[in-house]
């Protein structure tokens, strides 16, 4: 695995989450933070991943990288990487799970 990203957004009146991952895991917990925080730790070096805030949605997006080149890179033309995400929500807040 490479080195994670991580976002913490200010999500003090609750938030829409929208998390959009085809492989790797998506983990959701809450904590006594006003805050939302979102995790990433992609699988390969190559990864990109877009993580943003637009008002109340935050949304977490695996993007596809150039990847590998070669005939490994051949192998795996047009697929996403893989990204696990850990997911952080306020206890006492309302949040919608997209």
């Amino acid at each position: 695995m490479t080195d994670q990203i991580e976002y913490t957004f200010s999500t003090p009146d609750g938030c829409e989450l929208d998390v959009r991952n085809v492989k790797g895991t998506i983990s959701v917990e809450g904590w006594d933070r006003s805050e939302t925080q979102v995790v990433a730790h992609p699988r390969v070096e190559w990864a990109r991943v877009d993580i943003h805030q637009e008002g109340r949605q935050i949304v977490a997006r695996v993007k596809d990288g150039q990847g590998p080149s070669g005939i490994v890179g051949w192998l795996g033309h047009g697929r996403l990487p893989a990204v696990d995400f850990r997911v952080r929500l306020p206890f006492d807040r309302d949040a919608i799970l997209c």
